[in-house]
């Protein structure tokens, strides 16, 4: 048994869960083993309720119908979207 089938197995104890817990990585690369999500979903709520009996990945472009996913995950791109957009200073 891996530590995280352990911890899921004491938190869903300690817990009195339902369903197992689900886990999220941040990677700058999909992991070999691991598929990207094929679909279109309107929020990224989806994702957490496919996590509990699929393993994937999600890229920012899973997540811009959701206005969260945006906030969250899109935002982070803004500044560089920014520096694209700017036109050059006319003096």
């Amino acid at each position: 048994m891996s530590n995280y089938q352990k911890l899921a197995g004491d938190l869903m104890s300690s817990l009195e869960l339902s369903l197992p817990p689900i886990a999220v990585s941040f990677c700058d690369e999909v992991p070999a083993n691991v598929s990207s999500f094929d679909g279109v979903v309107a929020a990224g709520c989806v994702f957490w309720q496919k996590a509990a009996t699929q393993t994937f990945a999600t890229s920012t472009k899973d997540h811009e119908l959701c206005a969260i996913g945006v906030h969250t995950l899109i935002s982070q791109l803004l500044p560089k979207l920014r520096l694209c957009s700017r036109t050059p200073d006319r003096g």
